[in-house]
């Protein structure tokens, strides 16, 4: 018998996640399938109850945003677990790019992950955890973290991430950067974010990595830089059809391995998520200083 577990996060999606659970669960009831359920109550709640739970369950579905899979994922890799996926969050990028069948409707989603059907996919690790999306440093770092304070923004779904670049855009300074991507190393004087993904899609429906691929074995890497305030809002509303990468000021590059170098403080983010910087205590030359790394069909995802 497969054991399952579906972890549910009651705030994602402002509620959805409830209401969609109990959607799910009626038709787990109506199929009599056996499973067991945990309600997260606080961020961290998930991973630290699937660590003590390691290796129980051979599936584990997250049940909310981007952010609850985020957890889920940090929780069950390297058990063997299979990760599913019922989204019910605000944004949804992750089941955006999976283009999941049904994705927006529980009961399809429980339809599927109940024929077990999975496929390898990859994680990318960066400092102590790992990450199954996109991680961003800069700009949009600064866009998400002023989301993710803000319940007005959330609520706002997609509108919101757009509200907050219209926000953030006036007092923000990009800043010189080093990118290291397989020993091959590029310099830029301004930039304004810098994203390394394994998926394709963040900030609730911006396909920011149009040619990611999480069966690969790559990271994707998008980098704007040498644009002025006026003419990145003029190329932004591209970014939701992938057609941003045309222009001169966005450079694409793709490998196994990433480092980015500034002197200047860059915020991160990871799958949405907000990520506090590891640092030694004595006075480092530069401020930011991160390191990504594919891992190759590290977890099993049910499609």
């Amino acid at each position: 018998m497969t054991r399952r577990l579906f972890v549910i996060n009651p705030n994602a999606g402002k509620g959805r996640a409830l209401r969609y659970w109990k959607l799910a669960e009626a038709e787990l009831h109506k199929r009599q399938i056996v499973y067991d359920c945990f309600m997260t109550n606080a961020p961290g709640d998930a991973v630290g109850h699937l660590k003590n739970l390691a290796g129980f369950y051979d599936q584990v579905i997250a049940v909310g945003g981007d952010g609850t899979i985020h957890e889920v994922v940090n929780g069950i890799v390297q058990t063997g677990a299979k990760l599913g996926i019922i989204p019910a969050g605000t944004g949804n990028d992750f089941a955006q790019y999976l283009n999941l069948n049904g994705h927006f409707d529980p009961v399809r989603s429980v339809e599927r992950i109940l024929q077990n059907q999975s496929v390898p996919v990859d994680l990318v690790c960066m400092q102590e955890k790992v990450f199954i999306n996109v991680a961003g440093m800069g700009f949009d770092a600064a866009v998400a973290a002023d989301v993710n304070r803000s319940t007005f923004l959330k609520k706002m779904g997609s509108l919101g991430y757009v509200a907050s670049v219209m926000r953030q855009l006036p007092g923000y300074r990009p800043g010189a950067a080093m990118i290291e991507i397989d020993g091959s190393k590029h310099h830029f004087e301004d930039a304004w974010l810098i994203a390394v993904g394994n998926g394709g899609v963040y900030g609730g429906g911006m396909k920011i990595l149009p040619q990611a691929d999480c069966r690969d074995g790559l990271l994707e890497v998008c980098v704007v830089s040498g644009i002025s305030k006026l003419e990145l809002l003029r190329v932004f509303p591209k970014v939701f059809s992938g057609s941003h990468v045309r222009h001169p000021a966005v450079k694409m590059f793709r490998g196994s391995e990433v480092r980015v170098i500034s002197k200047a403080n860059l915020r991160i983010h990871a799958d949405g998520e907000i990520v506090t910087r590891v640092r030694d205590t004595e006075p480092e030359e530069f401020q930011t200083d991160e390191k990504f790394k594919i891992l190759p069909k590290a977890i099993d995802l049910l499609v």
